[in-house]
């Protein structure tokens, strides 16, 4: 991922042991604009490519929903460079 939001469509119930939590947080669609968005995306999937799979999940969207997580990066803090002493700092004492 690039820092963005996923949705992925759990088909078999096995996604959650494949995914790596140091990485990423995981949560089923739970706000009315996450699935609107899930559902946009999959009506245009449908109108792009005529998908039987698309067709199946609008078709039984009720189902199909429960199925979905978001996907989000866990916000990272950028490391600090190490200090570095200047030249003047390490010089002998004359």
């Amino acid at each position: 991922m690039t820092g963005g939001i996923a949705y992925v469509l759990d088909l078999d119930g096995t996604f959650s042991i494949n995914l790596n939590p140091e990485l990423v947080t995981s949560e089923r669609l739970g706000s009315d604009a996450d699935i609107l968005r899930v559902k946009e995306l999959v009506y245009k999937h449908l109108e792009r490519t005529e998908s039987d799979r698309a067709k199946e999940i609008l078709a039984d969207w009720g189902q199909f929903q429960q199925r979905f997580w978001r996907i989000s990066p866990i916000a990272v803090a950028p490391v600090s460079k190490p200090a570095v002493a200047s030249p003047v700092e390490n010089a002998p004492a004359p």
